[in-house]
């Protein structure tokens, strides 16, 4: 009788060392998929992004590692050009002493500014002026603001280059505000 006790044991935990294994599988299949799907995505949008400039003149690039994004940053910031890149809203040009403030849709698909709630304190955005000068920041706050709020604007940086991401909340009713400084 023991030995049958331990022969349905040891069945049960193979059993269940099989389900595990299974669904550690599924899941890692499913975050592999997903995650090389969006890059397609993203792969797919920044090879039309290369075309996008010469339709609308542009400032710079930005580039941020953590949330996979590089995009021309349009001087036009039109509803048409805000539906083709991130555009400069208001402030210094890269490379300048100065608030740099940068609007991109939170389209809800991985491209603009849709991730930009994942980035933390000390995370690095790097934006290139058109003669390829590279400056990089280091973000130092995050909050979200009224849609009315604008003293994300202002140039008062204490004559040091700033950045200033700007999107809207999924629901559109609040900005998200990213600010970050020259490093």
């Amino acid at each position: 009788m023991k030995e049958k006790n331990n022969v349905v044991a040891k069945a049960i935990i193979v059993v269940a060392i099989t389900v595990l294994m299974m669904i550690a599988g599924f899941i890692t299949f499913n975050i592999v998929f997903i995650k090389d799907a969006n890059k397609n995505i993203i792969k797919s949008f920044q090879k039309k992004a290369e075309t996008i400039v010469s339709k609308y003149p542009y400032v710079g690039v930005i580039h941020i590692d953590k949330i996979n994004i590089e995009y021309p940053i349009l001087e036009d910031s039109s509803e048409e050009a805000m539906k083709t890149s991130v555009v400069k809203l208001f402030g210094a040009n890269p490379d300048e002493i100065g608030n740099l403030c940068i609007m991109g849709n939170n389209t809800k698909n991985n491209l603009f500014f849709s991730n930009l709630v994942k980035l933390e304190s000390g995370d690095e955005i790097s934006i290139k002026n058109k003669e390829n000068k590279e400056v990089k920041y280091a973000v130092y706050d995050m909050y979200t603001t009224s849609l009315t709020d604008s003293e994300f604007l202002s140039q008062k940086t204490g004559d040091k280059r700033e950045v200033t991401l700007v999107t809207e909340t999924t629901k559109e009713d609040k900005r998200i505000i990213v600010k970050a400084r020259e490093i």
